[in-house]
């Protein structure tokens, strides 16, 4: 299982408003625009200070992990220090406001994505209704359990949890087979995975077919574990017909 750093990813620039200040959006897994064919995409967004992401959609399942930031909104309230944001594919979401700092958004997908519409304006580019749509606070203050539920496990496979970790006892993180995989995210401390050292900042992934790698803390840390549900057949159907320019319904 392979770790990489989310700084240390292709570093490009984008601009959210006309003549505003320039945010970097870093490749952590996955070509910048997206279309490295199948397979895993992570990418770290750091929005400068005082801009706004309009709302929008992907034809895709995601994550997103928030590191807040003082006066940054998200859909209106303010974000926690960490917020996860699962997201079903055609499920706008959004505004994203930064304060007066930077903010930084992981973004995880189990696939690239074919279909990306701002709202109002791409509204017909909607193959089908909106779904879930789940926000969760991960408290990093809390101590004593191992394996901490973020988002309960759902029957398709969804799921997010924080794993606590030392150096004294490994743990095994829930199995991802029966899903879509798994993305491990370091969000404090020094981790290691799988004999691999992780920092914090740094993303794993884990397929389907993957075994659990055993986990440790190099000191004490958390380990954010995102679970992606398995791809229905209605999704898969609007995905094939997305990537061969039909407009499906």
């Amino acid at each position: 299982m392979e770790f990489r750093l989310c700084t240390q990813g292709t570093m490009r620039t984008f601009q959210l408003e006309k003549d505003g200040p320039l945010g970097r959006l870093y490749a952590v897994f996955g070509a910048m625009d997206g279309t490295a064919g199948s397979g895993p995409v992570a990418q770290l967004s750091q929005m400068a200070p005082l801009t706004t992401a309009r709302p929008h959609f992907h034809d895709v399942d995601q994550f997103h992990i928030f590191f807040g930031t003082p006066g940054a909104v998200y859909q209106r309230r303010p974000i926690a220090p960490v917020l996860v944001h699962y997201i079903d594919g055609y499920t706008p979401y959004g505004p994203v406001v930064a304060g007066e700092d930077w903010l930084d958004i992981i973004t995880v997908r189990a696939n690239h994505d074919y279909v990306t519409g701002y709202m109002p304006e791409d509204r017909p580019k909607l193959a089908r209704k909106a779904g879930r749509s789940i926000k969760a606070e991960v408290d990093l203050g809390a101590g004593g359990e191992v394996l901490r539920t973020v988002i309960k496990p759902q029957a398709d496979g969804l799921a997010a949890y924080v794993l606590t970790l030392n150096p004294q006892r490994p743990v095994l993180a829930p199995r991802s087979a029966g899903t879509a995989g798994q993305f491990y995210c370091v969000i404090t401390g020094q981790a290691q995975v799988g004999g691999r050292r992780a920092d914090k900042g740094s993303l794993g992934w884990l397929s389907p077919e993957a075994a659990v790698p055993e986990s440790r803390g190099v000191d004490l840390c958390q380990l954010l574990v995102l679970q992606f549900p398995k791809v229905s057949q209605e999704t898969a159907g609007l995905r094939l017909a997305a990537n061969s320019g039909v407009h499906a319904f």
